[in-house]
């Protein structure tokens, strides 16, 4: 595809710090979902309110940071790629029937020979078919003049946030269903983050820091809508949290508008980055995930402050414990090519 935009642009450590943040982010979240809260209005439910508005970006960015850079179909990477989430899969499976929390079943664990296909990881299954889409993606993009791309995301935004927004809000269907967990989403936010890329839209003379609070103040008014919304409904309501919400959406774009005008490269951060994917798939395995959570890390024990701060420490601790097995796991893939050469 002949870009647009002439200037060549590299992956500076900027967006791959952002890529770490948001995957700490992720872990976060799925902490805060495992933990639950025992009754409305306790503190556990404020601090899920407060937040996980501010994890929830997360997904959406890492779309966003795709169409930036565009996507080029190489099945080469997609088969690598499958190949990690399978081997994860796998051992995960032989993991869990050897300590007891799994019985084989193999009317349904076959699926873990086949993750991608089989959506055991959905945003997996949904990147892989937003890569193999990616072409009649580039090309219409690249038909497109600015006006026409501009139009087209006016009409995605309206149609698949706005209206879901109003939705959860007065409770009537969206015109997906999914919360943004599904293609449409996907591939409005690709859209959106190459249009970003080829135009560089910004309003007025916009600081950098602005974009900051742009995130900070769509999060907290996410979270404070919700609270008070609770309380007017007298039952908790946390629908603001899908993936097409406007506070979802805002929030992300803010906080990749800021990182994006960062500029510095570190080899540490960019190998740190490397393995995000990877350390989605091991700490979310289906079938080990509650064990995980609520066996190992006992993450229903911490209340209150304790609880803050465990939200504070444990993402980290878990993305470095992943990334050092997700080495250890390519430095074997690599191994065994050498032995089969």
């Amino acid at each position: 595809m002949t870009d647009k935009n002439p200037t060549q642009i590299v992956r500076d450590s900027n967006i791959e710090l952002l890529r770490i943040i948001c995957m700490l982010f992720i872990i976060c979240g799925h902490i805060i979902m495992v933990h639950k809260y025992e009754n409305t209005f306790d503190s556990s439910w404020y601090i899920n309110q407060v937040i996980r508005p501010f994890c929830t970006v997360s997904v959406n960015i890492f779309i966003l940071i795709t169409g930036y850079f565009g996507l080029k179909l190489k099945y080469k990477k997609l088969l690598t790629l499958n190949g990690m989430v399978t081997f994860y899969s796998v051992g995960f499976l032989i993991i869990s029937i050897i300590l007891g929390i799994h019985t084989l079943t193999f009317s349904k664990d076959w699926m873990q020979l086949l993750p991608v296909v089989t959506k055991q990881y959905w945003f997996i299954t949904i990147y892989f078919i937003l890569c193999l889409i990616s072409p009649f993606l580039n090309i219409l993009i690249e038909h497109l003049n600015k006006k026409s791309y501009k139009n087209l995301l006016i009409t995605m935004f309206l149609a698949f946030v706005i209206i879901p927004t109003l939705g959860f809000i007065t409770n009537f269907p969206s015109i997906t269903e999914d919360s943004g967990y599904g293609i449409i989403n996907f591939i409005f936010l690709y859209l959106t983050g190459r249009y970003i890329r080829l135009y560089n839209p910004v309003v007025g003379n916009f600081c950098k820091s602005w974009y900051l609070l742009g995130y900070f103040i769509s999060m907290m008014a996410c979270g404070l809508f919700q609270i008070c919304y609770s309380k007017l409904l007298g039952f908790s309501f946390d629908a603001l949290l899908s993936y097409d919400t406007i506070f979802v959406f805002f929030g992300a774009i803010c906080l990749f508008q800021f990182f994006k005008s960062m500029h510095y490269s570190s080899r540490r951060i960019n190998l740190l980055a490397a393995p995000c994917l990877a350390v989605y798939v091991l700490h979310m395995n289906p079938l080990f995930y509650s064990y995980f959570f609520k066996e190992i890390l006992r993450v229903n024990l911490y209340t209150d402050c304790p609880y803050i701060a465990f939200l504070l420490v444990a993402p980290t601790l878990i993305y470095i414990s992943s990334f050092i097995i997700e080495q250890c796991r390519i430095k074997l893939f690599h191994f065994m090519k050498m032995i089969v050469k």
